[in-house]
This record gives structure tokens, sequence and C-alpha cells, in this order.
């Protein structure tokens, strides 16, 4: 049986007490956070820890696994420890390392979970997390199909994304469709196509933004591509933008 792996990532900002100039962090991630390593059921998540406070710092970080049946390690500098070891890194103000987080499904298919957890040593009050999960599956996508003309491998890449993704198909005859983007409580964001397509390869962008051309924040969305007979949902996973104000 051929997995797939669906992979998902929530920035969750856990800061305790005030964030003083002298030592203060940030966590990010990048377009390419996410990719699923073949031939082994593998994803691996990449996350940016800058000091951008004005005193070099000394950070923890630490990793905890959440579900039975996956392995979880994090490497820092070449160097990488199983989930529930805790690292040690030294960064100068203004300093950035890329923190590598790799999840190995044991037993596909399921969920895997973990939350990255970096905390200063300098203010032991200033911690952040970030949580993390991926889905292996027999399908990428969810879907219902009637139809004569069946649609194949909706895609979104990058996905996660910060600025712009791809969404991807193939239909196998012309028809109506509508390629719609909803939040995760199931509003409707905005519209990316609503008309005739040819058979064949198709491919549409969405820069991250609704129907009023605002930017949309951070979190988990739903690609919903609806066709004669069938429907196809695919969850992405919009990035903070630092600096980017949302709606």
């Amino acid at each position: 049986m051929k997995v797939h792996m669906r992979v998902t990532l929530v920035l969750s900002l856990l800061i305790a007490g005030a964030v003083g100039a002298q030592y203060q962090f940030e966590l990010t991630c990048s377009d390419t956070l996410a990719e699923v390593v073949p031939p082994v059921q593998a994803v691996q998540f990449f996350v940016g820890l800058q000091n951008t406070g004005s005193l070099v710092d000394v950070y923890e970080i630490g990793l905890v696994n959440q579900t039975p049946g996956w392995f979880l390690q994090f490497c820092v500098n070449g160097i990488c420890w199983p989930a529930g070891a805790v690292a040690y890194d030294t960064l100068s103000s203004g300093e950035q390392v890329i923190i590598e987080v790799k999840f190995l499904n044991v037993t596909a298919p399921g969920i895997g979970h973990g939350i990255l957890r970096v905390r200063s040593l300098g203010d032991t009050t200033l911690a952040d997390s970030v949580r993390l999960w991926t889905i292996a599956s027999t399908s990428v996508e969810d879907m219902s199909q009637s139809g004569h003309a069946p649609l194949h491998g909706l895609h979104a890449h990058p996905n996660p994304f910060q600025n712009l993704t791809t969404f991807t198909y193939s239909l196998g005859a012309e028809q109506g469709i509508s390629l719609i983007i909803y939040d995760i409580q199931g509003r409707p964001v905005t519209t990316l196509l609503e008309r005739q397509m040819g058979a064949g390869h198709h491919v549409h962008n969405w820069n991250g933004r609704d129907d009023m051309g605002r930017t949309v924040g951070p979190g988990v969305y739903l690609c919903l591509l609806r066709m004669e007979g069938s429907h196809a949902v695919y969850k992405i996973v919009k990035c903070a933008n630092p600096g980017e104000k949302t709606r």
C-alpha cells in the first residue's frame, strides 16, 4: 500500500512574562518548512530560531513526542537528539539557527504530533513553542466521486507557505469547476476560480489574500475543488510573515 503524507504545522506562541529588549527571540517558518522524504515515510520541518534581543543568549531546546508509533528527533548545527532530550545553543544578537525536526512513521497510516519547545536562559520566563503534526494516510485528498470525468492529484506546493502557494490538478474531460478557499471554521475566504476548464493539467496560485485583497492570518485553510459529480478538499497551512498586516 502506497502511503501519502499530509503535513500540517501550527505556530503556537506561549510567551510568559514581559519580553525585554535584552533577551528576546523569535521562532519562524519558511516556505521550505516541510517536505516529504522518499522512499521512507518521513517528514522534515525547518524552524528558524533567531536572537532578536541585544545580548548573547543561551537557548534550551526540546522536543516532545505526542503520538505513539512515530519516531521524532530534532537537529541543531548538524547534531541530532531524540524526542525527550534537551539541547542548548548560544546565539549572538541577531544570529539565527535552523532547527530541523524529523518525523518517521513507524506504523503507517496514522497521525504524528510533536511540540518543539524553546526557552531563554537569559530570561527563563521567556518561552515559545511550535506544534507540529502530520498525517500518513492512503490518500492525499478527501474525495467523493460519482462522475465520468475523474479528478486526479489535487496538490499544493509549497505547503506550508508564507506568501504564495500553487494548486495543481488534472481533469479527465472539459467541465465546469470552482476552486474556493475556506478557513478552518468553514467560512469562505476567496474564490480562485469558477468557470469551464478543459481536460488536462491545471495550475492556479493563491497569494494568501481574501476576496477584499486583505492578507489572511496564519493558520490552517481548506481548498475545495468542486467539479461535476465529485469534489476534493486539500488542507494547507499559511505561516506567519513577520511585519505583515493581516485582516
